[in-house]
């Protein structure tokens, strides 16, 4: 796609920058779960509730990250990125290396809806790897100014973390893990496994 901007209303994923918060909007793992929940109905109805297939079937209506995005900006924001393949894990990396800077994301934090959660537990892969198109990834020191915002809009959103000067983390039950590119989407290994059943 091809657009124009106001140099001074155009917003990268290279400007973020230590003291940042991150803030994540609706929930991780979006499209990666309605995909699953589409395509393999028959083999996630033999293993969960009816009811959770549906609800995640409903998820592909929500993938849109426009409002999300001009919300945000207008309150103003250092950095936004959508959070497409490779999931939570692969914006955050991909956000951290383009403004040359670290990431701390608390895992208790991330918002995950309970059919995306049960999908993967099925599946056994990691839904912070899970392509995420309808949730957009944005740094800014307004972070409370923002989730407001948004909130105003009906788009929830979560502060799951800060921008540090170097390193990135995922903080678990006190522990520092290290976050890794991740090497493809967790969507692939899904398939690669209910293919092999």
């Amino acid at each position: 796609a091809i657009g124009m901007a106001r140099k001074d209303k155009f917003v990268t994923s290279s400007g973020a920058s230590p003291g940042d918060d991150i803030i994540v909007t609706k929930y991780i793992g979006l499209e990666g779960t309605a995909i699953l929940a589409l395509d393999f109905e028959g083999f996630l109805k033999e293993r969960l509730p009816e009811e959770t297939v549906k609800k995640a079937q409903q998820l592909v209506k929500n993938i849109s990250v426009i409002e999300d995005g001009l919300t945000a900006g207008a309150v103003g924001v250092s950095a936004m990125h959508d959070i497409t393949e490779g999931g939570l894990l692969g914006a955050v990396w991909e956000i951290t290396e383009a403004s040359g800077v670290g990431a701390e994301i608390y895992a208790d934090r991330i918002p995950i809806l309970p059919e995306t959660r049960a999908i993967c537990e099925v599946l056994g892969i990691d839904p912070l790897g899970l392509i995420s198109s309808g949730s957009m990834l944005i740094c800014t020191r307004k972070g409370e100014e923002v989730v407001r915002a948004l909130s105003e809009k009906s788009i929830p959103a979560t502060i799951i973390g800060s921008i540090t000067s170097e390193g990135r983390y995922i903080i678990k039950s006190g522990q520092k893990i290290p976050i890794a590119p991740p090497e493809r989407d967790e969507l692939f290994r899904a398939i690669e496994k209910i293919k092999g059943v």
